[in-house]
């Protein structure tokens, strides 16, 4: 869930023009061979096409990145090429955090500026009161993982895009920015993930047959959930830890309450 907020941290930031999805030859040890042609929007859809190990076992690329190394970014800046760059989509939270590495570089380094356009442009706007995003030994927020909030915050982090971007009569993000976060990626093997967020739809499959086909997530490692569903005007927070839930099965009951109700 804390990979979402970070695309949605970057969409303010590309609303102020300060970063695009774009740009590419986005680090210095990616300039001699073909990283170079990873864009930050590879990165945001998870379609970079790096060898990143996402299995959640002891001295798995992401286990070591998360309770090993005090930057974040620094085993994933390490990986090779496994796919063409672009036409699959592999669950990477290593990918999250290099773009969290890029874009504080877009603010000249500084991790306090984008502590900063967190707090100011996301956090205050969206009136978020018990949220804490934790950064790693170099200051910079591990965007893949480490956020903690209320159920109230989580909602009120899903609303603003439930509502094409807006909360407390104020447009935090764009309405064409968005839509893009919630449009299917590019991959030849699953096209259900936009910005950071799950989608119902793509492939020709829906990833939630019951749910209305423009329901897309935040989605927490142990069924945690943030729905958002855009026609049905609402967003269901679960922060529940469990092995497996029947999305389907509950979410759609929950829907089914909700028309009812006056």
């Amino acid at each position: 869930m804390a990979k979402s907020v970070s695309a949605m941290l970057f969409g303010v930031m590309q609303k102020q023009g300060i970063i695009d999805t774009q740009t590419n030859q986005l680090f210095e040890a990616w300039q001699h061979d073909d990283r170079k042609n990873i864009t930050v929007k590879h990165l945001l859809t998870m379609t970079s096409g790096l060898a990143f190990d996402e299995t959640y076992i002891p001295g798995a690329d992401a286990t070591h990145m998360l309770f090993l190394d005090p930057n974040m970014a620094e085993l994933p800046m390490q990986k090779p090429l496994q796919h063409p760059i672009g036409t699959h989509f592999s669950y990477a939270s290593g990918t999250t955090n290099l773009l969290l590495k890029h874009m504080t570089q877009a603010l000249d380094n500084r991790p306090q500026s984008l502590l900063n356009q967190f707090y100011e442009q996301l956090a205050a706007p969206l009136g978020l009161q018990n949220t804490v995003f934790e950064v790693d030994g170099d200051g910079i927020f591990v965007g893949s993982s480490y956020l903690f909030a209320t159920a109230r915050d989580w909602a009120r982090m899903g609303w603003v895009m439930a509502n094409e971007g807006w909360i407390n009569q104020q447009q935090v993000l764009p309405e064409w920015w968005v839509e893009q976060a919630r449009t299917a990626n590019s991959s030849q093997n699953d096209s259900r993930f936009g910005y950071q967020f799950w989608l119902n739809s793509g492939n020709g499959q829906l990833r939630w047959p019951a749910l209305p086909v423009d329901t897309f997530a935040m989605q927490g490692s142990k069924k945690q959930r943030v729905m958002i569903f855009p026609q049905a005007n609402a967003v269901i927070v679960r922060l529940g830890w469990s092995r497996s839930y029947p999305d389907d099965k509950n979410f759609s009951a929950i829907l089914e309450a909700l028309a009812k109700s006056p």
